[in-house]
């Protein structure tokens, strides 16, 4: 018997986190460098939906080359991380990419009315440069942190238990929906639920967690609880934002690639926008005395 979409989820949830929490806490050696070639791959891949997305809707992107460049962000950030690069590589690979996607359509044809078809394609490859690469990129970056396996499965958990969380409300108590054009189907209750769900990882991981964890001090309660408020709407923000790339488009879904939840860009959009935000705030925490 074919499973339904809500045991896919469910098994979907109890296959990856397992997988997720060994990936972070049992490979840490050389800045995480297990866990960064994934956020690599899966960048990648992410991108390469994306493209496809856009070629579908009429777009002529050559979707084979921006997935691998795309790669090169997070690629860089594991480099910077490590030393091997200074901080301003990551500026200057986003000036030359998109420097060359706005030079190339000059002397890439002679005839006006393709100059014009092409420049028309350049927001669109500067985007799939961009989005998801460099959020993604920022994921790379918490390997600097002290402690980066605790504050990795942090993240994981804190935007992961916001999205089942959202899911699970929506699907038991959803009654007002149509709140964003975008994404109709999601409810009030549900956003609820998951910003319940980014308040108790949040407060539980930087107020209680950090007593059993040797030389990182518990944070202060509000600031657990504004970093659960700020990753919740970012959380949910950053499904909305891909929801909206999906419609421009005209797709149901960016692939077919996870169960139950469709591409793997479906999968990891929540993540995009909530990384930088994370990243900055736990940098923040980290710098403060309790």
């Amino acid at each position: 018997m074919p499973m339904n979409n809500t045991t896919k989820r469910i098994l979907l949830f109890l296959i990856a986190f397992p997988l997720l929490g060994a990936l972070v806490f049992l490979l840490p050696h050389y800045n995480h460098l297990a866990a960064n070639l994934v956020v690599i791959l899966v960048t990648i891949l992410s991108t390469r939906e994306l493209g496809i997305m856009f070629a579908q809707a009429g777009f002529g992107i050559k979707t084979p080359y921006y997935p691998l460049l795309s790669g090169l962000f997070p690629l860089l950030q594991y480099l910077i991380v490590s030393g091997f690069l200074e901080e301003s590589a990551m500026t200057f690979l986003i000036v030359l990419l998109t420097s060359i996607n706005l030079i190339y359509p000059v002397f890439k044809h002679k005839n006006i009315k393709k100059v014009i078809k092409a420049v028309s394609t350049v927001p669109v490859a500067i985007l799939l440069l961009i989005y998801p690469a460099v959020f993604f990129s920022f994921i790379v970056r918490f390997s600097s942190f002290p402690h980066a396996s605790y504050f990795l499965f942090f993240f994981i958990l804190l935007v992961y238990m916001n999205d089942s969380n959202a899911w699970l409300f929506g699907m038991l108590f959803g009654k007002k929906k149509n709140l964003f054009a975008v994404s109709p189907a999601k409810s009030r209750e549900g956003f609820i639920g998951g910003f319940f769900a980014s308040l108790v990882i949040s407060f539980a991981f930087l107020v209680f967690f950090p007593r059993y964890i040797d030389g990182l001090e518990p944070g202060h309660p509000l600031l657990a609880l504004a970093l659960g408020l700020v990753c919740g709407f970012t959380t949910i923000v950053g499904d909305l934002a891909e929801s909206a790339l999906k419609r421009f488009t005209n797709v149901k879904d960016s692939g077919a690639m996870i169960m139950g939840r469709g591409g793997l860009l479906d999968s990891v959009d929540s993540l995009l926008i909530t990384a930088p935000v994370f990243y900055y705030f736990i940098s923040f925490y980290l710098g403060m005395e309790f």
